[in-house]
């Protein structure tokens, strides 16, 4: 099956696969009233983007973080141009900005559709789209992992290795030969 799986490792797998047909198919793959040679490139891969999604004032790891999966469909008729995606994703983000590149008024370049390169060319400006959508808040999402391990590093600190410590400090200053109950009985 197109897109499946091989030897995932945990729930948080990604995968990418792909199929590239360039030769005249057999009979039942090609629909030329619709479109389609049957000659295409084809790929499928999730992405993974992060979003904060509250923070918090009083402390930083109370700060909510959630990673959102794309999981991405796409095939390009090399003979006629036309393309085809599909898309999961939860919210409107992804879809809005695909919307946006796409439109009349998009980028200059972006979304010229007269000849086979041009859809070629547009297609990848799409993937882009979408690698650069899944790259945006990593930084920042590393940055909060960090200071919350700095935070949780401090407060372990302060409370078990200063009582440590603070123990091995009185010990020290005891005025009892053997603080700890051990006695050599030479007897």
């Amino acid at each position: 099956m197109f897109g499946g799986q091989s030897e995932a490792k945990d729930s948080r797998f990604s995968g990418f696969r792909e199929q590239i047909r360039l030769k005249s198919p057999g009979t039942g793959h090609s629909a030329p009233d619709l479109g389609r040679s049957g000659k295409h490139y084809q790929i499928c891969f999730n992405l993974k983007a992060v979003q904060l999604k509250r923070e918090s004032k009083e402390d930083v790891t109370l700060d909510e973080w959630s990673i959102r999966d794309a999981a991405i469909y796409h095939r390009f008729d090399v003979d006629y141009g036309n393309t085809l995606w599909i898309i999961t994703k939860g919210g409107r983000d992804l879809r809005d900005r695909y919307e946006e590149l796409t439109r009349s008024t998009g980028r200059s370049g972006h979304n010229m559709y007269t000849d086979t390169a041009s859809c070629f060319h547009s297609a990848l400006v799409a993937h882009l789209l979408h690698c650069q959508w899944s790259t945006e808040d990593w930084r920042w999402y590393i940055v909060w992992l960090e200071r919350v391990v700095q935070q949780e590093v401090s407060r372990f600190y302060s409370t078990h290795v200063h009582a440590e410590v603070e123990f091995y400090r009185a010990l020290w200053h005891s005025t009892d030969p053997m603080p700890l109950g051990f006695r050599i009985d030479n007897t």
